[in-house]
């Protein structure tokens, strides 16, 4: 009804006069500190759903991209390399909550967007992040018993994943949805690759896509 009437989901002070709305400013309000606590690293009530139904009507999640000193970038590259400590120290990221609280929340809530971009929801975890995280064989999901396809892979495995594709149909055109996750690492692949031909920041080093244009994949 708010956007129907307004045209837009900014729900700032000076746009919300009708006492009708007033009660949707301070439920708003709440959303955004929750999507803030997600993006810091800590606990927090938005699920993966509700930031996928929010997202699918252009709900604003950081309308003035503020949170905390840091920039958005720099809270991440904090988190990263806190996440390259755990792993270095316990070997993967299999903990509980009482071992060490901040670190769990940093992993189940990166696991939270994870999950809301899979349902299409959009959020602070980008392509970029992601390779980044798969780099440090970071781990999606949370299973007991992981099968093989939700093992993380380096981005070696994957190429030689595709090697074996390339060995067993002929060519390096994988499916987007063919073993689940091959096919999206084809995708940011390419992604990448525009990238880097841009003069961009990409996880895709000259080196990466030298090898990758050898055995016939294609960036188009």
């Amino acid at each position: 009804m708010y956007k129907e009437r307004n045209g837009h989901m900014s729900f700032s002070p000076c746009n919300i006069k009708n006492d009708e709305f007033i009660s949707i400013r301070y439920w708003v309000r709440k959303i955004r500190k929750e999507y803030q606590k997600l993006q810091s690293g800590k606990e927090s009530t938005l699920t993966a759903m509700q930031m996928k139904r929010l997202s699918d009507i252009g709900f604003d999640f950081n309308p003035h991209g503020i949170n905390g000193n840091k920039s958005h970038k720099e809270r991440w590259e904090s988190r990263l390399q806190a996440l390259k400590e755990y792993k270095a120290r316990k070997g993967d990221f299999t903990l509980n909550e009482r071992e060490d609280p901040k670190m769990y929340h940093i992993i189940l809530n990166i696991r939270k967007a994870y999950k809301a971009r899979e349902k299409g929801a959009k959020n602070g975890l980008t392509d970029e992040r992601i390779a980044q995280l798969e780099e440090i064989g970071f781990d999606f999901t949370r299973r007991k018993a992981p099968t093989v396809r939700d093992v993380p892979r380096s981005w070696e495995e994957r190429f030689q994943q595709l090697l074996q594709f390339k060995e067993e149909f002929g060519h390096c055109q994988v499916p987007l949805n063919y073993g689940g996750v091959l096919g999206d690492w084809v995708r940011r692949q390419r992604m990448f690759y525009r990238k880097l031909m841009a003069g961009e920041p990409s996880p895709l080093t000259h080196e990466k896509a030298l090898r990758l244009s050898s055995v016939g994949f294609c960036f188009e």
